[in-house]
Formats: C-alpha cells, sequence, structure tokens
C-alpha cells in the first residue's frame, strides 16, 4: 500500500488534504483513484489506513478506516552530529541514518569542515534536506521524523552532553575503546550524542574538549571510514543493538 506524508492529520473520520507535493505525486503519478486505499503518515507518530473518496483538482478527500497512534519513538534518542562533508552529500547521510533510526541529525561546524551551510542558498539546502528525510522516512515504514537541526558549531554541540547522555566521538589516534565496550553503557540514558568528524578528522584540540564534557573516544574499527560511511555504522550500531523500542 502506498504511504504518503501529511504533516498535518486531523482527528476525524473523514479528511480533505490540500495541495502538496505528496498529493501531486498520488494523484498525477500513481493516478489513485477514489477506492483505492493508501496510508498517510504525519511524522509524529500517526499511521492512517484511508479510502481515497473523492479527487479533484488539488483536493482530495479520504475516509479513515483505521488510526494507529504510536506514543514515543524509541529510547534512548539517537542524535547524530556530523561535520558536513566535501566528498559526499550531507543528503545521504540525512538518507541512510533516518533509515537507520536517528532521531535528530546536526550538520556541524569543525576546525577542518571546508563545507558550510551559509549564504543565500541555504534554505533551499534545507528544503532538500528535508525531502530526503521524507523519502528515507517512508522507506524505512518509520512513524516519527527526525529532526534536521540548523547548522551548530562544534563548542555548541559539546555543551548538550549531561549525565544523561552517552556521546561517543570516533577518531583515529589516541586511546580509543571498542563500540561494542561502549554498548554496555547505555542503560539509563536518555540519549546517544554521535559525533562525527570531517574527511580531515577531529582536531587533538576538539577531542579533548569533548572529553571533558564526557565524551568517549572510540574506533569504528580497523579501516578509515569515508565520513557517510563512519556515521551510518555508528547510528545502525547504537540504534539495533543500543536500544529497545518503548
Amino acid at each position: 500500500m502506498d504511504r504518503f506524508f501529511i504533516p498535518q492529520l486531523a482527528d476525524s473520520p473523514m479528511l480533505l488534504l490540500e495541495a502538496s507535493e505528496e498529493l501531486h505525486h498520488m494523484t498525477r503519478v500513481l493516478r489513485l483513484k477514489p477506492g483505492a486505499q493508501v496510508e498517510l503518515i504525519n511524522g509524529q507518530g500517526v499511521l492512517l489506513t484511508a479510502e481515497i473518496v473523492s479527487s479533484s483538482g488539488h483536493r482530495v478527500q479520504v475516509r479513515v478506516l483505521q488510526r494507529h497512534s504510536e506514543v514515543s519513538p524509541c529510547a534512548p534518542r539517537i542524535i547524530l552530529a556530523c561535520a558536513v562533508p566535501k566528498r559526499v552529500k550531507f543528503e545521504d547521510i540525512i538518507d541512510k541514518c533516518t533509515q537507520l533510526g536517528v532521531d535528530e541529525i546536526i550538520p556541524m561546524q569543525t576546525e577542518r569542515t571546508e563545507v558550510l551551510l551559509r549564504g543565500r542558498d541555504t534554505a533551499a539546502k534545507f528544503a532538500r534536506f528535508e525531502k530526503v528525510a521524507v523519502a528515507a522516512l517512508k522507506q524505512s515504514r518509520r512513524l516519527w521524523m527526525p529532526v534536521v537541526s540548523r547548522p551548530y558549531e562544534f563548542y555548541e554541540v559539546v555543551q548538550r552532553i549531561s549525565s544523561e547522555t552517552l556521546a561517543v566521538i570516533p577518531w583515529l589516534e589516541g586511546d580509543r575503546r571498542g563500540l561494542k565496550d561502549v554498548l554496555g553503557l547505555v542503560p539509563g540514558k536518555k540519549q546517544i550524542l554521535i559525533l562525527i568528524g570531517p574527511e580531515g578528522d577531529f582536531s587533538a584540540d576538539e577531542v579533548a574538549r569533548a572529553m571533558s564534557k564526557g565524551a568517549i573516544p572510540v574506533s569504528l574499527g580497523n579501516n578509515v571510514l569515508r565520513v557517510d560511511t563512519a556515521a551510518s555504522l555508528a547510528v545502525g550500531v547504537f540504534s539495533i543493538l543500543g536500544r529497545q523500542p518503548v
């Protein structure tokens, strides 16, 4: 059954859906007609099974057949703070990590970040980020939309570390722990913060600053990974092995 992202879903047996790209896909691309059944999600835990009653112009009326609400996403929350890479698209990181279960994605500015999300085209970039997240949300059959936040400086991100946070910072140097070792520290934490550096890795000063706030340097294995691979690996490990549905 085809699934569509509709941010505003009223609690009503009949819904009138207004013009949007999702409705265009429903009526113009898939050419769904009255009688067809669809799934509607709002990214906030609501899933509706509905039947198309009528379609005219840029409006579609549906009858709700079944309503399901997921009270909250899995716990603890997984937050990915990732330097915007130069050699791969940030959209690919959003896509893969949304599918893997991330709850928040923070584009992060570090000492060695070369790509800055600033300027006149910033709004257009974030509109694209949201579209990618929506597509991944539907693909993965998730009901909760991850937050793609505004860009943060590295020092701002580490300020978010608290006693309720398990923060890990993959690094290519120094003393590090394996992800398997730190999984045992997850119980009792409300959020997992994963810090992913740029192509040139974090600087020693940045790692020291993160450690002073409680972050744990970790290894992602013997191979040197691209930014998108490192982000996907870390999010996947903590999503699959580090938490349970609530």
